[in-house]
């Protein structure tokens, strides 16, 4: 299994990763300002709400665990709790690492499942 994850890191690293040269080209400079400060911003239980109302409870759930069609069944048990805890993030400007990462997995698009070139990475991102 390992060789098999292996060779699919390897292909799409190859297609997916830029060289520095054309990164360099392509993405603007940016100039640090420290000089400017950005509101205070506020996240509101009537938007979480509507938020999660919005969401696909036909689509798989996250490697959190968490599926849309619980986060929209208990939508109104949860806008409250999420939104103080969107807030806290927030204002501590500290956003949980298990919510930073991605687990990738390759999808089979056509032709021999056994061709590399026929797959395409998706990445599995948690719900909330």
């Amino acid at each position: 299994m390992t060789s098999k994850a292996n060779i699919f890191n390897k292909y799409f690293t190859s297609i997916s990763t830029a060289p520095d040269s054309i990164l360099s080209k392509i993405l603007p400079r940016f100039h640090m300002c420290i000089d400017l400060c950005i509101p205070p911003l506020s996240i509101e239980p009537l938007d979480v709400y509507h938020v999660l109302l919005s969401l696909n409870p036909n689509k798989s759930k996250g490697f959190d665990n968490w599926s849309n069609r619980l986060l929209k069944n208990c939508a109104q048990s949860l806008a409250t709790p999420f939104s103080l805890l969107f807030n806290f993030i927030l204002a501590t400007s500290h956003f949980p690492t298990a919510w930073k990462i991605a687990s990738v997995i390759p999808l089979h698009k056509s032709g021999s499942l056994h061709d590399v070139k026929n797959y395409r990475p998706v990445s599995i991102l948690p719900s909330i």
